[in-house]
C-alpha cells in the first residue's frame, strides 16, 4: 500500500460526533473522557505509515473538520464546504483541531474559522490552504485515486520516510499543544452553554 483514500457517499463527508449519542453522555469528567478517546482514531491518520488523501464530496462539520486537517492531501469538490461548528455547540475542539488548523492556515484565518463558526466553500478552503485541489462535482474520488496512483509509481520507502518526517517535525513543534487543547475542552464540557445546546438533541438540561 502506497496511499490511502478516504471518501464518503452522500451530502456529508464527515459530520463529527453523533449529536444524539453525545447528548446521552453525562456532563462530567467521564463524558469528556469518552469524547476525547474518539480523537485517538483521528490521530491514527497522522500515525499511518503512508499518505492519507481525503476525497471530499459533501459538507464537513465539527469533528469532521478536525479529521480533515489530519489528512496529508485533500481534494474537495466545488460544491463541498467546511464548518468548524464547535462555538455553536458551546464547546472547543477536542481532537487537536486548533493545533492542526493553526499549522495549516495561521493565526488570523484559524481565529476566523473557529470564532465565527460559519461555513466556507471549497474555493475559500483552497485559498486558505485547507485543501490541495478543487474539482468539479462528482470528481473528488477519481482525482484522489489519481493522486494515489501517482504515489504508487514512487518508492514506498521514500513516501514512508517523508510522511514520518512530516509527523515528527510537527510533533516537536507542537510541544504540549494537543494536551492543552484537551484541557480547554474539559473546561467547557458540561457548561451551561453546552448543556443548553445538547438539551435540544435529547440530552439532559439541568
Amino acid at each position: 500500500i502506497h496511499a490511502v483514500v478516504l471518501e464518503s457517499m452522500g451530502d456529508v463527508f464527515v459530520a463529527g460526533g453523533d449529536l444524539k449519542q453525545l447528548a446521552k453522555l453525562p456532563f462530567d469528567e467521564e463524558g469528556a473522557d469518552q469524547v476525547l478517546r474518539l480523537g485517538q482514531l483521528i490521530a491514527s491518520i497522522e500515525r499511518c505509515d503512508v499518505p492519507v488523501i481525503a476525497a471530499v464530496q459533501g459538507a464537513v462539520m465539527g469533528g469532521g473538520c478536525e479529521l480533515l486537517v489530519t489528512c496529508d492531501l485533500v481534494v474537495m469538490e466545488q460544491t463541498a464546504s467546511m464548518r468548524f461548528v464547535h462555538a455553536k455547540m458551546g464547546l472547543a475542539p477536542a481532537w487537536g483541531g486548533i493545533t492542526r488548523l493553526l499549522e495549516r492556515v495561521g493565526r488570523l484565518a484559524a481565529a476566523e474559522l473557529l470564532l465565527l463558526a460559519e461555513p466556507i466553500a471549497a474555493a475559500r478552503a483552497l485559498e486558505l490552504g485547507l485543501c490541495n485541489r478543487v474539482v468539479a462535482a462528482g470528481q473528488a474520488s477519481a482525482a484522489a485515486l489519481q493522486l494515489a496512483a501517482h504515489m504508487h509509481s514512487l518508492p514506498r520507502s521514500s513516501l514512508v520516510a517523508i510522511k514520518r518526517g512530516l509527523r515528527e517535525v510537527l510533533d516537536q513543534r507542537r510541544g504540549g499543544a494537543l494536551d492543552a487543547e484537551q484541557q480547554l475542552f474539559r473546561a467547557v464540557w458540561g457548561s451551561e452553554a453546552h448543556r443548553g445546546v445538547m438539551g435540544a438533541f435529547g440530552g439532559r438540561d439541568t
